[in-house]
C-alpha cells in the first residue's frame, strides 16, 4: 500500500474487526510521508502491518499477494490519478503477476 487513504484503511481496518489475519506492507510514500499516518493509526488499532521506504517495493512485491491502493481521481476510461510512485508501484505488481486493487469514493470519478 503505498500513502494514506481514508478507505483503504477503513477497509482494513473492517477486515481486521472481523477477524481477517492480515500483514499489510505500508510504504513511507515520500516525501510527504503520509504512509507514517497510515502505519501508526494501523498499529495502534492491532494490525500486523510493517512501514518500509519506498524502494522497497520490489524487494517486498514477492512477499504480497495484492496491492491495495487509494486514488484521487479515477478518469472516465479508468485510468487512476494518485501520488507519484503508484504507476511504479503497478508495474512492478504487474511484472510479478499481483493483483493491483484502486479502492475509490464514487465522487472521485471524472
Amino acid at each position: 500500500m503505498k500513502g494514506y487513504s481514508s478507505l483503504v484503511r477503513n477497509v482494513i481496518l473492517e477486515c481486521h474487526k472481523i477477524g481477517l489475519k492480515l500483514e499489510i506492507f505500508i510504504l513511507e510514500s515520500r516525501p510527504l510521508c503520509e504512509g507514517y499516518k497510515m502505519f501508526e493509526e494501523l498499529k495502534e488499532r492491532g494490525v500486523n502491518c510493517n512501514l518500509l521506504v519506498d524502494s522497497a517495493m520490489g524487494y517486498i512485491m514477492e512477499e504480497v499477494d495484492y496491492v491495495l491502493t487509494g486514488a484521487e481521481l479515477v478518469t472516465e476510461n479508468g485510468g487512476i490519478v494518485n501520488k507519484i510512485g503508484t504507476y511504479s508501484l503497478a508495474l512492478c505488481a504487474n511484472s510479478l503477476e499481483k493483483p493491483f486493487y484502486v479502492l475509490s469514493q464514487n465522487y472521485k470519478f471524472s
